[in-house]
């Protein structure tokens, strides 16, 4: 249940996500790491839900982009969940999640460096549009307040992505904030799974399955398979 009062570290991350510090607002005027140390991790990371999956628009670094594409290629992890439903996801340990939950991001994680992850959906009412992801390189549990903090960060959040599309050329943006356009992402996969599925004359949802499993057996980001396919530098053969 979330608290009508949060910490003050968090009170003044709000301030200046809601322009109530007298400032523009926005993403932009709040640092990741400062929220991922307020909520004590390692770092903090925004996703957009699209047809193909999560998509980056604040706080990309390398580890944190490393996971999304992971979950992105895989099509399961915290993201994944927290994007679909009204549910935060708490992991303080990978080591201790059961494969029947995910099969195969735990331990792809944990070879990133990852031991612990938390995901906080974007939400309006029952629809989840993203999702606020947290993790840690040590394994532990989020404290109340650290869990009470990252509901309201994430409402936040929600609030400045909804004023945002509401207004597409406020100086306020998330997409303006140095993260990438989830459209163009979400394109050239959505691009790259209709020319697989005409190659192997298999069904879209077959030809994202065979996108998906080419970029894990490769080890490759999705994003960079999909490239591949519509410049035609790699075709699928039955």
């Amino acid at each position: 249940m979330k608290r009508a009062v949060v910490t003050a570290a968090a009170t003044a991350c709000l301030s200046r996500l809601t322009g109530e510090d007298g400032g523009a607002g926005g993403l932009q005027a709040v640092e990741a790491a400062e929220v991922a140390l307020v909520l004590g991790m390692t770092a903090a990371v925004v996703t957009l839900s699209s047809g193909t999956g999560p998509v980056v628009i604040w706080g990309e670094n390398p580890m944190s982009a490393s996971l999304v594409d992971l979950q992105l290629t895989l099509g399961e992890g915290p993201v994944i969940d927290a994007g679909a439903g009204t549910s935060i996801v708490l992991e303080p340990s990978l080591r201790d999640v059961p494969l029947t939950r995910w099969a195969a991001f735990t331990t792809e994680a944990e070879t990133l460096g990852v031991r612990a992850v938390f995901a906080f959906p974007l939400r309006l009412g029952v629809i989840s549009i993203g999702a606020l992801m947290l993790h840690r390189d040590t394994v532990g549990p989020m404290t109340a307040d650290q869990q009470g903090d990252g509901l309201v960060i994430a409402d936040a959040i929600t609030l400045t992505l909804m004023i945002d599309e509401l207004n597409p050329s406020s100086p306020t943006s998330a997409l303006g904030a140095g993260g990438l356009d989830p459209a163009d992402v979400s394109a050239v996969v959505h691009q790259a799974t209709g020319m697989i599925s005409v190659q192997l004359d298999i069904s879209v949802a077959d030809a994202l399955v065979r996108l998906r499993a080419h970029a894990f057996s490769s080890a490759r980001p999705i994003r960079a398979i999909a490239t591949d396919v519509v410049q035609r530098r790699l075709r699928f053969h039955a």
